[in-house]
């Protein structure tokens, strides 16, 4: 086969992936997908690796939550590692919302961080820990809530310490709160969370910090409420 023969035929297989993996990602977006139709999905996109990232990644950043999220907790689940990878590879430069801003403008670029983060977090993989605590110094308060419940998700315990250093901050408090909670559970959660308000005094008072106090107490007991067997589980899709 001549060179033009080679090219040609590899253009057209990489035509037939990116129509194999678009069409793989719309099986995941659809919750009304049987799970034969779902596994065949992860296993093509499992096998078109290049066109699969490609189809994944587009599908992370667009505007419609209910079309994102099932995508985002596939992707774990696809059998093969280096698409899962490459995908958080792709993910994580799209944190850096300041530097992006200055090429795409500030409303896309906060867009694109906050959706990545959500993506980071439902993924799940350890390797995301490290660009979502960096994004918690970001100047976008929206980013940085993004990065607290992301970590929550992830479930990382290197992530303790830098979410309880973010409870001073009001924005901030009851979503790292949570993660915190969920990271090291219920118990060891609200014992750290409140040891450490207990150690600090409240800009507007004592009386502030004891409604913070019994605002966590009531946080605590309502994790423990959900984490009851037969509790129907707190997120669905529409």
């Amino acid at each position: 086969m001549s060179l033009f023969g080679h090219r040609k035929k590899a253009e057209a297989k990489r035509t037939q992936d990116g129509i194999s993996a678009r069409s793989s990602v719309m099986t995941l977006q659809d919750r009304y997908a049987l799970d034969t139709s779902r596994d065949s999905a992860l296993k093509t996109l499992a096998r078109v690796e290049d066109a699969a990232v490609e189809a994944l990644v587009s599908a992370l950043l667009v505007n419609e939550w209910v079309l994102r999220w099932p995508v985002s907790k596939a992707v774990a689940e696809i059998p093969n590692p280096l698409v899962v990878e490459r995908v958080i590879d792709r993910l994580v430069p799209l944190l850096e919302a300041e530097r992006r801003s200055e090429v795409l403008g500030t409303t896309r670029a906060l867009n694109e961080a906050g959706w990545a983060a959500n993506a980071l977090g439902e993924i799940g993989d350890p390797r995301a820990v490290t660009p979502l605590v960096g994004a918690l110094q970001a100047k976008y308060p929206g980013l940085r809530r993004s990065a607290v419940v992301a970590l929550g998700h992830i479930g990382d315990e290197r992530a303790v310490e830098p979410l309880t250093a973010v409870l001073h901050d009001d924005y901030l408090r009851g979503d790292a709160s949570s993660s915190i909670s969920k990271i090291l559970g219920s118990e060891r959660g609200y014992a750290l969370v409140s040891e450490e308000w207990g150690n600090k005094s409240s800009p507007r008072g004592e009386e502030k910090r004891q409604r913070k106090m019994r605002s966590l107490e009531a946080m605590r007991q309502s994790e423990e409420s959900r984490d009851t067997p037969g509790d129907t589980p707190r997120r669905k899709l529409p």
